[in-house]
């Protein structure tokens, strides 16, 4: 569980990286407890970014290039070298000693993997019939890819 002094988001402009790429991702920041939205200005130095492996064990922690500006902010960080699903976390520390935290998750890997089955309820007997498609770095289909399946 995550407590807040003020509301904090992180999101990626991606939710599938490969590994070491440079990704980017938006901070922002804002006070509402008030009628309207007060936006958190906070220094490089007051933001402490941490990213967790699946285990939620912290691999490295940070501080971003620059700050919050009117309650908002941009950074890029580099993919961890290693396929896996991982948490960047952020500590955002106002001026005056409240903080707000927030986490995303986002998956490393050079290839995806898109399944469409041909219903979503099935009775024990029932036939699945699914579309699978595996994609590579670049975005394009890979061609003759090898798929193992388990049923239980």
């Amino acid at each position: 569980m995550e407590v807040s002094d003020f509301a904090t988001q992180i999101r990626t402009n991606q939710q599938r990286v490969n590994p070491g790429e440079t990704f980017s991702a938006d901070i922002r920041a804002y006070d509402l407890s008030g009628d309207d939205p007060v936006p958190i200005n906070a220094d490089r130095k007051n933001i402490t970014l941490t990213l967790y492996d699946r285990d939620e064990n912290a691999l490295t922690t940070g501080k971003p290039p620059s700050g919050l500006s009117e309650g908002d902010g941009t950074i890029e960080l580099p993919a961890p070298p290693d396929a896996g699903l991982y948490r960047i976390g952020i500590l955002v520390e106002a001026g005056d000693g409240r903080q707000g935290v927030a986490g995303t998750w986002i998956r490393v890997s050079g290839y995806d993997v898109e399944v469409g089955v041909n219903k979503s309820v099935y009775a024990p007997s029932d036939a699945v019939a699914a579309d699978i498609t595996v994609t590579g770095p670049s975005g394009d289909p890979v061609p003759d890819a090898t798929l193992e399946a388990r049923a239980s």
